[in-house]
């Protein structure tokens, strides 16, 4: 230690001795691994203490890698639970995108969703596409809730994102967590957890991100930590159905008769709303437009993005057919829009596999 130091050796010199030693003489890395252990222990002992999910509503996210089957906690997140339920019985979130993988492919600690954008821009391998994913909104948010500070961020909890600094949730996009994730605790509203497709995230966290496509590298808009773990080859959400005591409940677009009952749903694959419905009567709203908005159906146009430019219906191209053409084979969407190979392609069209996003 320091003061076990001759003085003269430091001749010339003011030294200025940092507390690397506690009154216990512990040094930092002691002291960080006995934290650890402590917080290691705390959760184990805490976690069957910890509010499971109640009531008997159920939510499936029906995407292109399978199904992902989610429950509530409706009393300590009520509001974010009637807003998500809302949201996919109107469709808001067909057709939206697994957009981005917090700690990137490799590591993976979240998987994020329903971003409007996603649809409405839906080339990820379109600059000024992908540039617009994770900005979208639905023209309102979301305030914290009791969960916040009750439930803790482990592998399968549904969040709501909260912007730094902000006092509000969004009210539309959500996050999918992999790994514990301590800096969310307290901070973000979990509202749900994955009770069973959890695998489903895990394979969309691995697939393709910005810093993986080579003609993204390099490129200094996408090169920040919000931007290069964007997914150029996501998996995508067809539809969102709403299940209440094993029933689906009525929702604004058409489901298969497979798709009414959470039994028989297991035995029919997914399939994407045909490209006539796929909008269900969603469109880009300017700020100052006339009369009231569209809870879940209007969604704000992004910033920068002219409403005399770009069409209220955005630049929706189709990437996967529905069920029953080529079975969800990809499609061209360039701008030609009509065999342009630009578009990403499901992993196993490329031989890669269900579980290799590229």
């Amino acid at each position: 230690m320091l003061e076990e130091l001759e003085a003269e050796k430091y001749d010339g010199l003011i030294v200025a001795r940092p507390k690397w030693f506690s009154s216990e003489q512990r040094s930092p890395i002691d002291r960080l691994r006995a934290q650890v252990e402590a917080d290691l222990k705390y959760e184990r002992e805490n976690a069957a203490a910890e509010p499971q999910p109640t009531g008997d509503t159920v939510a499936v996210l029906r995407t292109s890698d399978g199904d992902v089957f989610l429950h509530f906690y409706e009393d300590i997140a009520k509001v974010h639970f009637e807003n998500f339920v809302m949201l996919a019985r109107k469709g808001t979130y067909n057709g939206t995108a697994l957009h981005y993988v917090a700690g990137g492919s490799a590591d993976p600690i979240r998987v994020h969703g329903g971003d409007p954008y996603t649809f409405f821009f839906n080339n990820p391998l379109k600059k000024d596409h992908i540039l617009r994913w994770g900005k979208g909104t639905i023209g309102y948010e979301l305030p914290s809730e009791e969960a916040r500070v009750k439930v803790n961020h482990r592998p399968g909890i549904v969040t709501a994102p909260r912007a730094p600094s902000a006092d509000w949730e969004s009210a539309c996009q959500f996050q999918i967590v992999l790994q514990p994730d301590r800096k969310l605790d307290r901070n973000q509203t979990p509202f749900a957890k994955v009770v069973e497709g959890l695998d489903v995230i895990e394979r969309a966290a691995k697939r393709k991100t910005v810093s993986e496509h080579e003609p993204f590298q390099g490129d200094p808009d996408l090169t920040s930590l919000d931007r290069r773990d964007l997914i150029v080859e996501p998996v995508i959400v067809h539809k969102v159905i709403v299940f209440k005591d094993g029933q689906a409940l009525e929702h604004d677009y058409a489901l298969t008769e497979a798709e009414k009952s959470i039994t028989s749903l297991k035995d029919e694959k997914a399939a994407a709303l045909a490209e006539a419905d796929i909008h269900g009567g969603r469109l880009l709203r300017a700020p100052d437009a006339e009369g009231a908005a569209r809870r879940g159906l209007d969604i704000p146009y992004p910033e920068g993005a002219d409403p005399e430019k770009v069409d209220a219906k955005g630049e929706y191209k189709p990437v996967w057919r529905p069920e029953g053409s080529d079975d969800d084979a990809a499609t061209g969407n360039g701008d030609g829009g009509d065999g342009d190979t630009d578009q990403p392609k499901k992993a196993e069209d490329e031989g890669g596999g269900e579980s290799d996003g590229g």
